[in-house]
């Protein structure tokens, strides 16, 4: 069995996937952040959308031409974001290629709970050849 594209020894369908089909709700933020992860990578932009902060979410979000090729996720740090904060961040790095080229995006990602619900709000991103 392969593990989840976010990095956890589980396979997809027992770990990402039933936040993507809405049967289960991320309870923390990194929980969301792997799972908008592997939203990326499956190219899940409904899902995408629909975890992002409404006065920060994009219009639209079209991954259908997109070439990049996800290779792994690390996670270096949360700061609060459990299931108790109304807040947190997540420290992280995403390695994927893109036209032949490797590169790390770095980023500390904002999370808020709305109602129950771990949303994204934006990042500090810093991309980089690898």
């Amino acid at each position: 069995m392969a593990d989840c594209y976010c990095g956890l020894k589980l396979h997809y369908s027992d770990c990402c996937e039933p936040y993507h089909n809405t049967s289960k709700l991320a309870q923390t933020a990194e929980v969301l952040m792997r799972s908008r992860y592997s939203a990326f990578v499956v190219k899940h932009v409904d899902y995408l959308l629909a975890t992002w902060d409404a006065t920060k979410c994009p219009a639209n979000l079209n991954l259908s031409n997109d070439t990049t090729v996800w290779l792994r996720l690390e996670i270096i740090r949360c700061h609060k974001g459990r299931e108790t904060h109304s807040q947190g961040t997540v420290e992280f790095k995403a390695y994927y290629q893109q036209d032949g080229q490797h590169f790390v995006l770095h980023e500390i990602s904002r999370f808020k709970k709305n109602q129950g619900t771990w949303l994204y709000i934006d990042g500090a991103t810093k991309v980089s050849e690898q």
